[in-house]
């Protein structure tokens, strides 16, 4: 595989975060002004509609690069099967994501009853 060069490199950010931009003043109100469900769907989609792109070009850009088979177009995109230890910090990592959620909402819900402070809310 052949190194990329800065500014390619540089080129592809900056191309996909125009596009980005262009999908948060036009995609993301569209769907807020159009469908009447939760906000962080609008999000959901229009990431969708971001990471998709992102992921194929990453897959093509592997491809030409020399990466013809299966087992080479991973190897270029750094896939590999997840080991023991792997998993055990994705569990673990996930775990305290989830115990330190717990806390900031238990916070949220002591303040309130507390001081009177507004519970937080999800939604922007």
């Amino acid at each position: 595989m052949k190194a990329v060069s800065p500014s390619h490199a540089a080129a592809v950010f900056t191309g996909f975060t125009a596009y980005f931009f262009s999908l948060l003043f036009t995609l993301h109100p569209f769907l807020a002004a159009s469908f009447a469900w939760n906000p962080a769907l609008n999000w959901f989609v229009t990431g969708y509609f971001l990471f998709v792109p992102i992921f194929a070009f990453a897959v093509i850009a592997v491809r030409i690069e020399g990466c013809d088979t299966i087992p080479l177009t991973l190897e270029g995109l750094s896939v590999r099967a997840m080991r023991t230890k792997d998993w055990k910090y994705a569990l673990v990592g996930l775990a305290i994501v989830f115990a330190l959620t717990g806390v900031i909402f238990g916070a949220s819900f002591a303040l309130n009853a507390v001081f009177g402070v507004r519970y937080l809310s999800t939604e922007p």
